[in-house]
């Protein structure tokens, strides 16, 4: 039992435990978008959350499930707007800020994202959360700024050639962009070897369902209600990379839902 798990039966046992949002807690990495390297975030054997930097240049991973969220940072507001995760256009999600002075994020608006775009002009906003496996755990991927555009040409050029996410490995890099005085990176996509076996991506794949569907469910409800999920500003990207690329609304503004991405 880690030291959170035991905080959270002592909790309940005292009688001071409330209604407490869902959480999945795997593995993430994600890209530096202008030191050009991968980091991973992750809960060690304490329940304290963990940031690495990863020496190899590529992730190799097996994408079963894909969401989405909105994340900005605000620069002349030092503030970051936040979603929590959906899967389509037509589900409600709740908005967030944080700052980094404050101890909790603050809920600010609720409703379906072309419309929470709308309202607080979160162009440029979209991540793709990609869930799969890596090094044989599930974790997740996060996909950002110029990196969607090259995620997009790699699910069109698996969909030409009549291949699903979840039975290819899919090999995730990353490369250096010039634009102008400029410099960044961003994440590169290659379908790695094809798969010959599935039990160990229908196990997984079953576990991503039915936690995300915890969440999902919880926060609906929420919504239902008026109320907020009160997740910790701290829980936020709070190193948040400020610029990784270009703010093309790729996907959202054609309504692309996961379901237009071969799975």
């Amino acid at each position: 039992m880690t030291k959170q798990e035991q905080i959270d039966k002592l909790k309940g046992m005292s009688g001071s435990s409330r209604e407490e949002r869902p959480t999945y807690d795997v593995p993430e990495y994600k890209l530096h978008g202008t030191g050009g390297y991968f980091k991973k975030e992750y809960k060690d054997e304490e329940g304290e959350w963990q940031k690495d930097k990863i020496d190899n240049d590529t992730v190799d991973i097996v994408v079963l499930k894909v969401r989405r969220k909105l994340l900005k940072y605000i620069k002349a507001e030092s503030k970051t707007l936040w979603s929590t995760e959906y899967n389509n256009n037509t589900d409600k999600t709740q908005l967030y800020e944080s700052k980094p002075t404050d101890d909790t994020s603050r809920l600010i608006d609720d409703g379906t994202t072309p419309a929470l775009r709308e309202r607080h002009t979160l162009s440029g906003a979209t991540n793709y959360i990609l869930y799969g496996i890596v090094d044989g755990e599930v974790a997740r991927l996060s996909v950002k700024g110029a990196g969607l555009e090259t995620w997009f040409n790699y699910t069109n050029e698996l969909d030409n050639g009549g291949q699903l996410l979840f039975t290819v490995e899919t090999k995730v890099g990353f490369e250096k962009v010039e634009d102008g005085s400029i410099e960044y990176y961003r994440l590169t996509f290659e379908m790695g070897d094809t798969l010959d076996d599935f039990d160990e991506v229908e196990k997984k794949m079953k576990e991503v369902v039915a936690e995300t569907d915890k969440i999902d469910e919880f926060v609906q409800a929420k919504i239902a209600e008026g109320g907020d999920v009160e997740k910790k500003a701290k829980d936020t990207d709070s190193e948040f990379d400020e610029f990784e690329g270009d703010e093309t609304d790729y996907p959202e503004d054609e309504n692309i839902t996961p379901e237009d991405v071969p799975f």
